[in-house]
């Protein structure tokens, strides 16, 4: 198996299961029901949010790395990166706060 391969192998089982760790996003999400991953704690991203984009991070990777083509667009990875910054800027308690993302096009941007 390639070094692209094994990588794209070890993302999918973190995600997924069947890692070295004994843990894996599946596993940790099973419990939290709609409401809680909806939720949002001090104005943070809730965990909805996140893993769609770590969801949608991971389905380019894997398949860059499994020798494919990139076919995705930055708009979630960008969105994601926008909010993290201002949740940042908020904590810091900063008032000139940037905007966050705007749909383009189809795209959907869960905030």
């Amino acid at each position: 198996m390639n070094i692209s391969a094994n990588i794209s192998k070890h993302l999918l089982e973190v995600h997924f299961g069947g890692n070295w760790t004994a843990s894996n996003m599946k596993d940790q999400l099973l419990d939290v029901s709609w409401d809680e991953a909806k939720t949002q704690v001090h104005g943070l991203n809730n965990i909805a949010t996140l893993t769609y984009h770590i969801h949608y991070y991971v389905e380019i990777a894997t398949k860059v790395l499994e020798g494919g083509p990139v076919e995705g667009n930055d708009v979630p990875i960008t969105s994601m990166a926008r909010g993290i910054e201002i949740d940042i800027r908020q904590m810091l308690e900063e008032t000139d706060l940037p905007e966050p993302m705007k749909p383009v096009g189809d795209f959907k941007i869960l905030y």
